[in-house]
């Protein structure tokens, strides 16, 4: 009767240490995209760039092959 409430007190505190560790260990930058890394070597600053507008001329011919 002792041993089974021991493997059970055991199994809980696995499982609790389980999922803390992996409550911890989650990303934060994920949960948080505005948290944005700066590349100290550039001057580039890609999170400020938008695109408003693109002009995209093609023309395909399907009956020319190469």
């Amino acid at each position: 009767m002792r041993r089974l409430h021991y493997h059970k007190l055991v199994f809980f505190t696995l499982m609790v240490i389980t999922g803390l560790l992996l409550w911890r260990c989650s990303n934060d930058q994920i949960k948080n995209p505005e948290l944005q890394q700066e590349d100290f070597h550039s001057f580039a600053k890609p999170y400020q760039v938008v695109v408003t507008h693109m002009n995209l001329d093609i023309k395909v011919d399907f009956d020319e092959t190469q």
